[in-house]
């Protein structure tokens, strides 16, 4: 959906109730607009960050900052309805507001959709200790060698054979008769 931009009032104002993805109908609509005649003239509407490739067909998902800390907001359509957002939306201020109020007694409801991926947790500022951070590394690590052993990382595929199991520095070694008991150790 084509948003409105209005950049002396620094506001995307959204046309309709609906759905919205931020790369496309926020940020992308607005690098088109700044294109156009004096648009450049205005304090810039979004920083991003992501997006680089970090190798096997896979990149850091790109993350949206409305300027919020320059008075860019995002105005809720004049509709009753709900409005739902895909990807990664956030102020470019912490705890700031994105979205305002539409113009008129208009009930809007705004619901978000983020990635996970690469959202990093910081045990210095997210309210772990020490050494509840490092269990919870200790934790992500065995998470991902049973994710590697059951063959579910396509670019560590799995070896097995009658002797053992091996995914890439992760190897299982059978012992045992084979028939009615079967050990397997971690080498």
């Amino acid at each position: 959906m084509a948003v409105t931009i209005d950049g002396p009032n620094l506001k995307i104002i959204l046309p309709s109730i609906g759905e919205y993805d931020a790369q496309a109908d926020f940020y992308s609509e607005w690098k088109e607009w700044v294109k156009l005649g004096d648009n450049a003239k205005f304090p810039p509407a979004f920083d991003t960050a992501g997006g680089d490739p970090v190798g096997g067909g896979q990149s850091v998902a790109p993350y949206f900052f409305l300027r919020t800390d320059l008075g860019w907001k995002i105005r809720a359509p004049e509709a009753d309805g709900t409005v739902e957002i895909d990807g990664n939306l956030f102020p470019r201020v912490p705890g700031q507001e994105v979205f305002e109020p539409p113009v008129g007694a208009f009930t809007v409801l705004i619901t978000s959709q983020v990635s996970t991926r690469a959202v990093l947790v910081e045990t210095g500022t997210s309210g772990l200790t020490p050494e509840e951070g490092a269990a919870l590394a200790a934790l992500e690590a065995r998470v991902d060698e049973l994710w590697r052993m059951r063959g579910l990382d396509a670019a560590a595929p799995v070896t097995v054979t009658p002797a053992g199991e091996n995914a890439g520095s992760i190897a299982l070694v059978f012992g045992g008769d084979g028939e009615a008991v079967t050990t397997v150790t971690r080498t």
